[in-house]
């Protein structure tokens, strides 16, 4: 899977980081499920995420996009292969999970991994990092992972201890300043 991106990304990435807390629960594996239950999160945040396909030298290329109303985008490019086994829906539902970073707590999906957090510690945390975009960014950075829902188990207690102190932090340099 090859990345895609403007040159700069900084007010797609603060936009996306926003968006991401306000996702609702997908109830199935759906293409229509996994757009309603970001489509309003995205576009309250200046978001689109879209996709298409392309042929180039005979062969398909998916691209999915998260751009932003400024101009600024990120997205994938990946090469399908269609057969009887797997459609372009499949593909299409595939990448929008990776490129969202939505969750599939599900042992019926291969991409889920038992050594990361569960559901409930991923909304846990999810609430607990609401309208903090910074603190993800930087929990992103630290343990090398896309999602929140990638952290592995053994660094959940650490990290939320991390974001309450972050967040006493940040309480009492505002109470400092009044």
């Amino acid at each position: 899977m090859n990345q895609i991106k403007s040159l700069e990304i900084d007010k797609v990435v603060t936009a996306y980081v926003k968006a991401q807390v306000l996702f609702k629960h997908i109830q199935s594996l759906s293409l229509k499920e996994i757009i309603l239950s970001t489509r309003e999160a995205l576009c309250s945040n200046g978001l689109v995420f879209y996709q298409c396909t392309d042929v180039i030298e005979n062969d398909t290329y998916l691209f999915s996009i998260l751009a932003h109303e400024s101009g600024q985008y990120f997205g994938c490019c990946h090469k399908i292969i269609l057969d009887e086994n797997c459609n372009l829906e499949k593909h299409r539902i595939l990448q929008a999970l990776l490129l969202l970073n939505i969750p599939v707590f599900d042992e019926k999906i291969p991409v889920i991994q038992n050594n990361v957090i569960s559901s409930e510690e991923y909304e846990f945390l999810m609430n607990e990092l609401k309208y903090n975009p910074e603190i993800v960014i930087n929990i992103h950075k630290q343990f090398n992972i896309s999602t929140l829902a990638d952290l592995p188990k053994n660094q959940y207690v650490s990290v939320l201890n991390e974001i309450h102190r972050i967040k006493r932090n940040i309480e009492d340099n505002e109470r400092r300043r009044k």
